[in-house]
């Protein structure tokens, strides 16, 4: 998308610079009613068709960061779930289901009877 976004900037410069020859050219044919009234249809042509593809962009670009933040949102629940799952894994194959609390609080009760 970044390279995409490059190539636009140069061609805004391209697009500008042929709006002022277009102006230039308008001005050398000032007399010329038809000359003029076609080149001015051309630029407005042109204008409008860039400005088709300006607003193409911006759509494209927000499509592809509401995919982005999608997908890392994917990934993140994905590596939760892994490790969800491995931690589960590791209390099954050490044989216990939950940590060993009880025991604990036994060896405490009877350390402050003694």
């Amino acid at each position: 998308m970044q390279a995409i976004e490059g190539d636009m900037d140069v061609m805004i410069k391209y697009f500008d610079e042929l709006n002022d020859l277009g102006a230039q050219l308008i001005q050398h044919v000032d007399g010329d009613e038809d000359s003029t009234k076609t080149v001015n249809s051309q630029l407005h042509s042109c204008q409008d068709r860039w400005d088709n593809l300006v607003q193409r962009m911006e759509h494209c670009s927000k499509q592809v960061s509401v995919t982005e933040a999608a997908a890392c949102e994917i990934v993140r629940i994905i590596r939760l779930h892994d490790f969800s799952e491995g931690f589960r894994r590791t209390l099954l194959n050490s044989g216990k289901s939950r940590p060993d609390i009880g025991n604990r609080q036994l060896d405490f009760e009877d350390s402050t009877q003694s």
